[in-house]
């Protein structure tokens, strides 16, 4: 062109910059297209040297505007130093009107249009006549102007306009493609970067060729190798095994299983020789995804430490279930709705005999325990997170179980206890304490009557003291059998016959000769705590006997016999000649008890108690095993 661009702009004072230059939505989209200061790229000096052909203008610009300058992405007509700067201060702008105004800008003659007839561009530049239209982003923001520019007076028709505007179209066109590349690269950034923090393995193959296109970081470092261009292709090299150890073939990929025949897998188990040569075991899975269906994924958790771990909790399993099946406590495992989820054979035959537990819960399989104290300890062990006590008894045994509740997470686990012995020794103890008591003042009591009889059936005082003493010493003699009994103690006493024990405990309470008793049977050995339960109740009768029955008169009798049949001994105490029985009477209270513990709970035998006129009559059936023990 003939006409002069080349002035180089002048300094002038700037108004400040209106609302829609500092609209931020319009400066984001702006920063978002990446134009501004960008290198001049030949797509763009295409479209203005299009536009200045097509409207026979020897400027066009590609102009983008922000708060302080315009940039020109492109031009055809500028000369330096203006072309080379590439851009001016708003001052020298006229684009910025039509960003201001969101519309085309028609100038016929600047110096004379009230719009810009003081824009330096005039002046500088040669500005005269001017036609600039919208260039906005993908979302409608106007990031400047795509414009015409003559040094001379001209009126725009609307052909003009309309050229440029389809020019500036082509334009938006690029700038939308190029915005939606940009969001897809960042699309693509962004869930690479997803999928590089996942804490499993991913791989991602075309459909159909299924070659790999992406392994995310926790896959290849899982594998411990790099992916090469080659195994992705076709798979070889890869260190699939399958849990035999055989190598997957390319066709036996879950992926490419997926990929070639549509097939979802869930959590396949696959070995995999890393590329350090170590083995580990995975669970694979893979689908299709996407709408078309074009795209196969697989994942792949390494679950070699959970497997070990399994393994090692299955054999600790083990090796607890092996304890709990030789113990011979009872042992319960419950989940929280109270399903029974393992019993050991002592809990069976303790409690289930021969009936199948599982997968009942335990109110079901033992309906009697609801309400009872174990009841209450289970529902507190879990409500309040704490071991639980309680006891069960069993009528049917006789049988006591002390059970210990321990809540862990959702299961609970009962240990229980046989305490059958343990509550006997403890009941004996306290009644025998009591025993203790009730004999010392029966022995006084019997002191007394000994002294009181003896002086009655001697001459003299050293005829007396020799009765006296002996009878002492007989009463001596009974109570050593005994102490055993009272005491709880284990003096490793030496087995005694049936008749020298009854012989001994009947003495002390002889007033007369001693055909005022008989004692009848075969020879029979007793057992240490056989001959003591069985001395504490002869003792009871005797004293009895001689306070109140056949042995506190002179005219009184008592017969002892025994005989035995099947292991079983049948023992008799029969008294006659004293005092009459008018009514039934009771052995003294505690005396009764006594006797009842010895023969019942002690020795597992019976009695019946008759009381005739004559005299009172015991019934003893024995097992011989419970005496010689």
């Amino acid at each position: 062109m003939s006409e002069s661009f080349s002035a180089a702009p002048q300094v002038a004072i700037i108004s400040p910059p209106d609302t829609a230059l500092n609209d931020q939505d319009r400066l984001q989209a702006l920063e978002r297209s990446g134009l501004m200061d960008s290198a001049v790229e030949e797509v763009f000096d295409r479209a203005v040297r299009l536009a200045s052909r097509i409207l026979k203008a020897p400027v066009s610009l590609l102009s983008l505007v922000d708060t302080e300058r315009q940039f020109f992405k492109a031009q055809t007509g500028l000369a330096d130093p203006v072309a080379e700067a590439r851009e001016t201060p708003l001052s020298h702008s006229f684009c910025q009107h039509v960003v201001r105004q969101n519309e085309p800008l028609r100038v016929i003659d600047a110096r004379t249009d009230q719009r810009v007839k003081d824009n330096l561009a005039i002046r500088d530049l040669n500005v005269i006549a001017y036609l600039g239209v919208p260039v906005r982003a993908h979302g409608g923001e106007i990031l400047g102007s795509l414009c015409a520019i003559m040094p001379e007076p001209r009126e725009w028709t609307d052909d003009d306009l309309a050229n440029l505007s389809a020019v500036a179209q082509l334009v938006e066109s690029e700038i939308a493609l190029r915005e939606s590349l940009a969001n897809m690269e960042r699309e693509k950034t962004f869930f690479r970067d997803v999928l590089d923090q996942l804490p499993i393995g991913i791989v991602i193959a075309e459909v159909p060729s299924a070659a790999i296109v992406m392994t995310n970081k926790k896959g290849l470092v899982l594998v411990n190798e790099e992916v090469s261009a080659e195994k992705a292709q076709d798979y070889r090299g890869l260190g699939a095994q399958h849990l035999t150890g055989a190598r997957y073939r390319a066709a036996e990929y879950p992926l490419v299983r997926t990929v070639v025949e549509g097939e979802t897998v869930v959590n396949e188990p696959m070995l995999y020789r890393r590329g350090d040569g170590s083995l580990i075991e995975l669970e694979v899975s893979s689908q299709r995804v996407g709408n078309d269906q074009k795209t196969a994924v697989a994942t792949f958790v390494d679950v070699t430490d959970r497997k070990q771990a399994e393994t090692s909790a299955q054999e600790a399993r083990t090796q607890l279930l092996q304890v709990l099946e030789a113990t011979s406590d009872p042992v319960l495992f419950l989940k929280n709705d109270w399903t029974i989820t393992y019993a050991n054979k002592a809990f069976v035959k303790a409690f289930a005999g021969s009936r199948d537990l599982a997968g009942q819960t335990v109110w079901k399989a033992f309906p009697g325990w609801k309400g009872n104290p174990l009841w209450h300890a289970f529902h507190d062990a879990t409500e309040n997170d704490a071991i639980e006590t309680a006891e069960l008894f069993l009528e049917k045994t006789g049988q006591r179980y002390e059970a210990r509740a321990f809540p862990s997470g959702d299961d609970l686990t009962v240990f229980f206890r046989d305490v059958t012995t343990e509550r006997q020794v403890v009941e004996t103890r306290q009644l025998l304490v009591r025993e203790l008591n009730h004999r010392v003042k029966n022995l006084f009591a019997v002191v007394s009557g000994m002294i009181s009889m003896t002086s009655r059936h001697t001459r003299t005082p050293a005829e007396m003291a020799k009765a006296l003493r002996g009878r002492v010493h007989a009463l001596a003699r009974a109570h050593e059998l005994i102490r055993p009994a009272v005491t709880q103690e284990d003096i490793g006493q030496p087995d005694v016959s049936l008749q020298n024990l009854v012989a001994s405990l009947i003495e002390p309470h002889l007033t007369h000769e001693n055909d005022q008793i008989t004692i009848e049977g075969p020879a029979l050995s007793l057992g240490a705590n056989g001959s003591t339960s069985l001395a504490m109740v002869l003792h009871e009768l005797a004293t009895n006997a001689a306070k109140y029955g056949a042995l506190s008169v002179p005219e009184g009798r008592l017969v002892v016999r025994w005989s035995t049949r099947a292991d079983v001994v049948y023992m008799t105490w029969a008294e006659s000649g004293g005092p009459q029985v008018e009514h039934e009477q009771s052995v003294s209270g505690f005396g009764s008890t006594l006797i009842d513990m010895s023969i019942r709970s002690q020795l597992r035998g019976t009695l019946d108690l008759h009381w005739r006129p004559e005299g009172l009559v015991v019934e003893f059936c024995l097992p011989l095993s419970r005496l010689q023990a």
